[in-house]
């Protein structure tokens, strides 16, 4: 048992003098456990002093019944010049224990082992604290005291003094003092609180805690500060509530202000951070981060130009602040200023928002050197490899797209395939007859009776009709070649149509091969457009008038009828 009776301690004298303690009255029983609270200055450190008999009262009494051990992590400030050995022999006859068993204790941690018969003196701080801890858990004592800490050092020997700390709990009682309130709900079951010279006690540690950070609250600036200190012990939940709590009676805080904008910024409390950004720039806040959060709000709420303003703010002030730029460019990119917006993507960078950027822009040539350099460093990246293939489609590097495909092709056949359906879907026959034939490691059968190459063999026979009508006959035998080499089953010539793809591109046969009759050639654009095996009564609307017309003076007769509207053909069956 200790107690406690009208104990006073005073320092200094005349005006200088200065009470610390003042008629503590306390008692500590045996076996329970103990957190004292109380801020910087309040005196817990002279009060353990007191309890352990190394200082004195100015006033009252100490009644002590039971070993009370030193604070631990002062047993070096008693060296006087003994060895680390010497001065665990010290404090093992003073406790009347065996020396041999504080030595096997404080040698057990392996910092200490080669340093026991230095002088202590000669110790770096943090072995002669080390020395001073083990020494005071290697004695067994009835009531352990513990001044801010119960463990000191690395991971492994705090958890090697965690241990031994509850396993002297287990049978002796402990008072610890301290400032810091996380954790401490562990530590002790009764709390106690040290403020203005007095010794308050309560149920429990947590409600001790709770008066605590109200006294915090008045003694420290009640704003700013405070919550800075409940981020550090309670989290930033807990300072986020009090800021808005203290905000409401102090609205002209601007610390406060700017610190529950940055918090709910971090806790993804959107609407708070504007509010509170708001207010602090209302109130002559020159803080970057509450334009900065301005700047992002408006752009989340499409006001561009508002947002590129705050945001142009916030880089006068910090000239390269990252954020800042970001909104500009997404901003830049929102209302179409895609080449702008892509050089400030360079410059931070990020050359997949450039790339982005220029794609949306148009701007398929430095879509096609910002790749190849890309490549350089990463030659089998797929979407590097798409987006130069499709770059080298828009301006119409043949060569080029060649090897771009089939470069795409021995990565990802899928993305190679969607590059040149989306050649075959430009119409573009001259670059599809430059381009398709030249495929080498890339086969379009691989991928036959599948929904794009479908696509892709019905485009082409569009497109060979198309050609043939046109008189470019050999142009359109050479769109069917191509077809047989994706599909031979489905390589259907032109009505007696005679020209073979071995006639160089762009030249002319001898001899014009007959046209056939204007319903068979119009009959063939609609068997090609509508897909292979149709037999569908061919409804003569006015896009099909148009190509009889056409079809009829391709083979000279243009006075021959015109079917009306909406009359049928005959099924070619039939």
């Amino acid at each position: 048992m200790i107690v406690l009776k009208s104990v006073e301690k005073t320092f200094g004298a005349g005006k200088h003098r200065r009470k610390i303690l003042d008629g503590i009255e306390a008692e500590f029983e045996p076996g329970r456990h103990y957190v004292i609270l109380g801020a910087r200055g309040a005196g817990k450190t002279t009060l353990l002093r007191i309890i352990a008999g190394i200082a004195s009262a100015t006033r009252g009494n100490v009644q002590r019944r039971g070993t009370i051990s030193l604070p631990l992590g002062t047993a070096a400030g008693y060296a006087l010049g003994k060895t680390a050995r010497e001065l665990a022999a010290f404090f093992a006859n003073l406790y009347e224990v065996d020396p041999n068993d504080v030595v096997a204790f404080v040698t057990a941690f392996s910092d200490l082992n080669d340093s026991i018969d230095l002088p202590v003196a000669s110790l770096p701080p943090s072995q002669r604290a080390l020395l001073s801890y083990a020494i005071g858990y290697a004695i067994p004592c009835d009531f352990y005291l513990f001044d801010d800490s119960v463990t000191f050092g690395s991971a492994s020997i705090r958890a090697a003094f965690l241990r031994a700390f509850e396993s002297r709990r287990a049978s002796s009682a402990t008072i610890l003092a301290t400032r810091n309130i996380r954790d401490v709900g562990k530590l002790g079951e009764i709390g106690c609180l040290l403020h203005d010279g007095r010794l308050h006690t309560f149920g429990s540690v947590e409600k001790a805690v709770q008066v605590y950070q109200r006294l915090e609250i008045a003694a420290l600036d009640p704003g700013r500060a405070y919550a800075q200190g409940l981020i550090g012990t309670s989290g930033p939940k807990s300072a986020h509530s009090y800021l808005k709590s203290h905000l409401k009676e102090n609205g002209n805080d601007v610390g406060a202000h700017e610190l529950l904008a940055s918090l709910s910024v971090r806790l993804g409390a959107s609407s708070d951070a504007l509010t509170a950004s708001h207010e602090a720039l209302k109130q002559g806040s020159t803080s970057a981060d509450m334009h900065l959060i301005q700047a992002k709000a408006a752009a989340s709420n499409a006001r561009f130009l508002e947002a590129m303003e705050r945001a142009n703010i916030v880089l006068e002030m910090v000239p390269d602040h990252r954020e800042a730029r970001v909104v500009v460019a997404r901003c830049q990119e929102a209302l179409g200023n895609f080449e702008d917006a892509a050089q400030i993507w360079l410059s931070l960078s990020d050359e997949a928002s450039a790339l982005r950027a220029f794609m949306r822009g148009g701007n398929w040539k430095a879509v096609l050197k910002l790749t190849r350099r890309s490549l350089e460093t990463k030659p089998r990246d797929t979407r590097l490899l798409a987006m130069q293939a499709r770059a080298l489609l828009e301006v119409a590097d043949w060569e080029g797209l060649v090897r771009g495909i089939e470069d795409l092709a021995d990565i990802q056949r899928e993305e190679a395939l969607n590059i040149v359906y989306r050649l075959v879907r430009s119409e573009n026959w001259s670059a599809v007859r430059e381009v398709l034939p030249r495929l080498g490691r890339f086969d379009l059968s691989l991928f036959r009776g599948t929904r794009n190459v479908d696509l892709i063999i019905r485009l082409l026979g569009r497109g060979s009709a198309a050609e043939h009508a046109a008189g470019r006959h050999v142009e359109a035998q050479q769109l069917i070649d191509v077809i047989a080499a994706i599909d031979p089953g489905l390589a259907v010539p032109l009505p007696q149509a005679k020209a073979t793809s071995t006639v160089p591109v762009g030249t002319v046969g001898p001899e014009q091969p007959a046209l056939g009759t204007a319903e068979e050639i119009v009959r063939e654009l609609y068997r090609l457009k509508v897909g292979r095996g149709s037999v569908e009564l061919v409804e003569f609307n006015e896009r099909n008038r148009a190509a009889w017309v056409a079809a009829k003076a391709l083979v000279g007769d243009i006075d021959g009828a015109v079917p009306e509207d909406n009359s049928r053909a005959s099924d070619p069956k039939d």
